[in-house]
């Protein structure tokens, strides 16, 4: 279920949109499992995921005071290593915050005509793990100039929750899940994770507060939507995106 953490910042409007961009499969996909997939982080298309700035790589040695990590299948992993292996065990579910559809979300996430855009709040996204037994953390992502700006070191997850700034018409909310291995009350960095993804199970009444359907699909995909949304039982209206509508002039 939804937990608090002192890295996760909320946004000052609990119910402010956001927003769910992907393709018809995955949308399907959604609603026979009933489950969000999160991505394992080393696999998500930015490479930069978990990483630290320049500023903290040059000045690592200070901020750690010379520190290595004990872990309990070894004696010692280098510092540096640290933060490549953590991104094995975070998985990430990624949202759009915005009042209003984004015509740049529709061109980069719902490939061709047959997008799908769930519309929903950051609350219901809260919300809509109540049954699911492990905790999941929901805050906003960071953009900072990682040439000459630092990131916290206080906890593994602070990288996480930061990007460059060229990633900034994201305006990103994002769901993580850790899943750590531990041995004799050490976290084993050195276990290969079992999966590149994880389906976490979700209450998609809770979740979904509208459907809306590419504004470049034709009228059948819509009618298609439609039925395969109340064949799952999900009883939420399926909106017709009338983005690219004819001006009136």
């Amino acid at each position: 279920m939804f937990k608090e953490h002192e890295c996760f910042r909320s946004p000052n409007n609990l119910d402010v949109k956001i927003w769910r961009y992907f393709d018809f499969i995955k949308y399907v996909s959604l609603l026979d499992r009933k489950a969000l997939y999160f991505c394992r982080a080393d696999l998500l298309a930015d490479h930069f995921e978990g990483s630290f700035p320049i500023e903290n790589i040059k000045n690592r040695d200070e901020l750690y005071n010379k520190m290595e990590v004990e872990l309990p299948t070894k004696n010692r992993m280098p510092l540096k290593d640290i933060p490549i292996r953590i991104r094995n065990y975070i998985y990430i579910n990624s949202w759009h915050m915005n009042e209003y559809e984004s015509a740049a979300m529709w061109s980069i996430y719902s490939i061709n005509e047959y997008g799908i855009a769930i519309c929903s709040t950051y609350k219901r996204l809260c919300d809509s793990f109540k049954n699911f037994e492990e905790d999941v953390y929901i805050g906003k992502v960071i953009y900072i100039d990682y040439e000459k700006e630092m990131i916290p070191v206080d906890n593994a997850l602070r990288p996480f929750l930061f990007k460059r700034k060229s990633y900034k018409y994201e305006k990103e909310i994002r769901a993580v899940l850790m899943k750590w291995q531990k041995v004799n009350d050490k976290f084993d960095l050195y276990y290969e994770p079992k999966s590149q993804g994880e389906y976490i199970d979700t209450d998609l009444p809770v979740l979904i507060e509208k459907v809306f359907v590419s504004p470049s699909s034709k009228h059948w995909f819509y009618e298609l939507v439609k039925s395969i949304t109340n064949l799952y039982g999900v009883d939420k209206e399926v909106v017709y995106s009338d983005l690219f509508k004819e001006a009136l002039f």
